[in-house]
């Protein structure tokens, strides 16, 4: 055991308040890696440390409790440590070992149930001045130089975290504070960063990386709560592709996941970006990271050259990034300014003498942002060194005036810039080496500007459960009875257990009709030829009847035949798909497909987490590559939209309201003029409730 020097909490010294006390527990042989906190940690702040084997913390037990602050290093294994820890109840543990702890979720959860602020197993560390905790097992992390900045990056794992950090440092990027979360256990941690996020006030970027979640919506509730205040929430996904989950399973096993297409409409709802790779998460972190509000703007494009403006033009283009003519107003301000053989179009298409004369290209950066709320994006050839700095010199003058980022993107030698980072940073320059990296953040920045939380529909008091009251597996004519109980509209249908009702039936219905029979072993009756459809007459009717019982007894002997279902056969209309399912991850979502062939050719489908809206479920329709046979665009014949609309959201409540409904298949549901019915409908229930 000793006692080492370990800085922690600077702003606490100064004002007299009481030091954190420290334990870094290593392995009973430690490693190198045990003590690397040693070597970094020293650049924070003053704080006593005490550093001590995993063997001795736990034979002399007392000696060692009452420490605010417990550190587990990667080679400590001795999950009798977690005992020790939930007995002294330290404020902060951070267990850098995978060791067997990854098997003790439980008890990390009572130890953090019991006050403690617990990271790991598998954390590599944490930079978090509002927490005033840094320690880290990453080498070469410069704590120091990062912790001035407004971005939080939060992520699961640990060298996913601290790699990102070290790319993104170098990127430019200035952080507010780095966690690595380390294993998943019941997500925790994440809430309480998230917390202290929205509380922060100086956190204008929150950066999540994530592998899994246990608490997949509660997560996405606090994000979507920082989305409300203004702090956009960016999420970087690993293992979220088949063949990859397998080993992320192994390393979260508490943990849940969702497919792709889940995840987008989840996002969508909570106001959560996305991102693609991480280079789209450098650059944009880039952007948002500047001192200057980077979302909102137009764009003006300048370039020292007509070929560089067609480079500029094409990134954007390609990125999605609109830029929108000058007013004349404008156009004529910077027609006094700019050189002779100059366009002043957006983009500007400058000359050579837009860097080699003095005062040109920061007079045109002050007339375009007069011009309104425009995002400068700059665009220069290759300088030389006295280029360099007049150009720096004008950015930074023009920085110094305009309230927005300048984006500049100059080909050439980088390293001629490197001498000036600071300046440009401090002037709001945020600088590129590729125009379409730089077009992509703008691009992402105009995304999450544009982004906001959905309004969750209001939430009665849910009904009691009905599905409880059906067999363990209801067949089609219980279950077309559970959709009744919640006002969804079905094909006029009859149950019948005898000839004479289905007679009785068709007179009440009238023809044509289908005949379908009703068991619970027949999970597809068209397969079992359980179903006979366009009946006309009452023999075609009387005929059927006997088939279908007997091709049913005879291909399928073990299948308990409860009756048959006498229902309408509909012969216009479009048939379409709507269903619920009970996502892992995020609970109960509903989903919209043109059905039959359509679905087949295009597997086009609308997701959105439930319960959604009636205006929701519109939108759900209306973003169908298919929209425009619903709407009647395409054939002239407008279908009943609304209709469907209305069922989808009617529909999406029972995800509420049945907790054992694991999956709802409404297919087909018959789209026509004047309404939305639904022929056919299955439903399974959750494991749990089987059970």
């Amino acid at each position: 055991m000793c006692e080492a020097a370990f800085f922690v909490g600077v702003s606490r010294e100064m004002a007299g308040e009481k030091m954190k006390q420290v334990l870094l527990v290593t392995g009973d042989q430690p490693t190198q890696e045990d003590v690397r906190p040693l070597e970094s940690i020293h650049r924070i702040g003053l704080a006593s440390l005490t550093v001590a084997s995993q063997s001795e913390v736990l034979a002399a037990g007392e000696a060692f409790g009452g420490r605010d602050v417990v550190l587990l290093a990667p080679s400590c294994d001795r999950p009798e440590l977690l005992d020790w820890c939930e007995r002294w109840k330290p404020q902060r543990l951070v267990v850098g070992s995978d060791g067997d702890f990854g098997a003790s979720s439980g008890q990390l959860a009572r130890i953090r149930r019991g006050g403690t602020f617990v990271l790991g197993p598998g954390s590599r560390g944490v930079l978090d001045p509002l927490q005033d905790l840094f320690v880290s097992w990453t080498p070469a992390v410069q704590p120091s130089a990062a912790l001035d900045g407004n971005v939080a990056l939060i992520g699961q794992g640990g060298a996913v975290v601290f790699s990102l950090f070290d790319m993104a440092l170098e990127a430019g990027v200035k952080f507010r504070q780095v966690v690595s979360l380390g294993v998943c256990q019941d997500d925790g941690a994440l809430l309480e960063c998230l917390d202290q996020c929205a509380e922060d006030g100086q956190t204008r970027l929150v950066v999540l990386c994530a592998e899994s979640f246990v608490q997949g919506r509660r997560v996405m509730e606090r994000a979507a709560r920082l989305v409300r205040q203004g702090v956009p929430v960016v999420l970087l996904r690993c293992g979220v592709f088949p063949g990859i989950d397998r080993r992320a399973r192994l390393r979260h096993p508490d943990g849940n996941w969702a497919d792709d297409a889940t995840w987008r409409a989840v996002a969508e709802r909570y106001g959560v970006t996305l991102l693609s790779d991480v280079g789209e998460l450098l650059a944009f972190a880039k952007l948002y990271g500047c001192s200057r509000p980077a979302q909102g703007l137009s764009i003006a494009g300048l370039a020292s050259s007509v070929g560089l403006a067609l480079l500029l033009r094409d990134s954007c283009f390609r990125a999605g990034v609109a830029l929108p003519a000058f007013s004349p107003e404008l156009t004529e301000k910077l027609e006094k300014v700019l050189p002779p053989r100059a366009k002043a179009v957006n983009p500007i298409s400058g000359t050579e003498s837009l860097v080699q004369s003095d005062g040109v290209l920061s007079e045109a950066l002050r007339r375009i942002h007069s011009g309104g709320r425009c995002l400068p994006f700059v665009v220069l050839g290759a300088l030389g060194g006295d280029e360099v700095a007049r150009v720096v010199s004008e950015l930074a003058e023009a920085g110094r005036d305009i309230a927005s980022p300048i984006v500049l993107c100059c080909l050439g030698d980088w390293r001629r810039f490197a001498g000036y980072g600071d300046l440009l940073a401090r002037s709001g320059v945020v600088v590129y080496r590729d125009p379409a990296e730089a077009a992509r953040a703008i691009a992402l920045a105009e995304k999450i500007s544009a982004s906001s939380v959905r309004a969750l529909p209001s939430q009665p008091v849910p009904p009691a459960p009905k599905l409880p009251e059906l067999p363990e597996r209801p067949d089609e004519a219980q279950v077309m009875d559970l959709m009744k109980s919640y006002q969804l509209s079905l094909v006029p249908s009859r149950f019948c257990s005898s000839l004479a009702e289905v007679m009785s039936a068709a007179d009440e219905l009238g023809f044509p009709l289908v005949l379908k029979a009703v068991s619970p072993s027949l999970l597809n009756k068209q397969q079992a030829r359980g179903v006979a459809l366009n009946l006309r007459t009452p023999e075609e009717l009387r005929n059927a009847y006997g088939r279908v019982l007997e091709r049913v007894s005879r291909g399928h002997p073990e299948a308990k035949l409860r009756g048959v279902l006498v229902q309408t056969m509909v012969t216009d209309g479009l048939e379409c798909m709507i269903g619920l399912k009970r996502d892992p991850l995020f609970g109960p979502v509903v989903a919209v497909a043109l059905g039959g062939a359509y679905y087949a050719m295009t597997r086009d489908i609308a997701l959105r987490p439930a319960p959604v809206t009636f205006e929701e479920a519109q939108e759900m329709i209306s973003s169908l590559k298919g929209a425009s046979l619903i709407t009647g665009s395409w054939s002239g014949v407008p279908l009943a939209s609304d209709e469907l609309a209305r069922t989808i959201a009617q529909m999406s409540v029972m995800g509420d309201c049945e907790p054992d409904l694991e999956l709802l298949d409404i297919n087909p549901i018959f789209v026509r003029p004047n309404a939305a019915e639904i022929a056919d409908a299955f439903i399974r229930r959750t494991e749990r409730s089987r059970q």
